[in-house]
């Protein structure tokens, strides 16, 4: 029979005498209910990304925050005190989880270090990547390194194009921009600025990821 022990603390020395308030191997109701009140908060905490780039994906979708700021970004430096490519990337790790609970996926990512590693590649990609990820981790903890390994194989073909894809992004997001500007739809303006700074940001995360596309 396993004995439970306590640490007991002297003036000059620790010591570990049996606790005989705690009976190994049984809760208390009082106990169970503490335990349940604990693992549904590590619950909430393991997915809590998903939640909030779910919750920032409607403030921003219906404009709800429209009553006190004039736009997304605003309301998120201002309330939460969210940079814009922080938001971003909860948003986008909401939209990959989303996409791998919608594949089916039994093992789904606990955190957004875990997503992280899958942004910037397609649908595809991302389910073909956490599948070998999976198979990877067999009965062991999924990593972000191990996440960012497997990715680093798709990023680097995918990789080859990113820099014209950036381009006709730029291109075609500036067009809009003059547009905006010319019927001086402000608000409209800065949100094509802002997808413009996405852009580049994700070339530039990708770029300082894998150091053989750097020139």
């Amino acid at each position: 029979m396993q004995t439970t022990q306590i640490a007991v603390y002297h003036s000059n020395k620790v010591t570990f005498e049996k606790d005989l308030s705690i009976v190994p191997g049984t809760l208390t109701v009082l106990e169970s209910k503490d335990l349940a009140d604990k693992e549904q908060i590590i619950s909430k905490g393991r997915k809590v990304f998903v939640q909030v780039g779910q919750a920032l994906i409607g403030i921003r979708d219906k404009k709800l925050y429209r009553a006190s700021y004039s736009t997304f970004e605003e309301y998120c430096d201002k309330k939460w005190q969210f940079c814009r490519s922080y938001a971003h990337r909860v948003i986008e790790a909401a939209g990959v989880y989303e996409v791998l609970k919608d594949a089916g996926h039994s093992v789904l990512p606990e955190s957004e270090s875990h997503v992280r590693g899958l942004i910037g590649l397609s649908k595809t990609q991302q389910e073909k990547v956490w599948n070998e990820v999976v198979k990877e981790a067999s009965h062991e903890a999924v990593t972000a390194k191990l996440i960012r390994q497997i990715s680093s194989k798709y990023k680097k073909v995918s990789g080859k194009t990113s820099r014209s894809h950036l381009e006709s992004g730029v291109r075609k997001h500036a067009r809009n921009l003059f547009k905006a500007i010319h019927a001086e739809q402000w608000q409209k303006a800065a949100a094509v600025m802002l997808h413009i700074q996405l852009l580049i940001d994700n070339e530039l995360e990708r770029k300082s990821k894998d150091p053989a596309s750097q020139t």
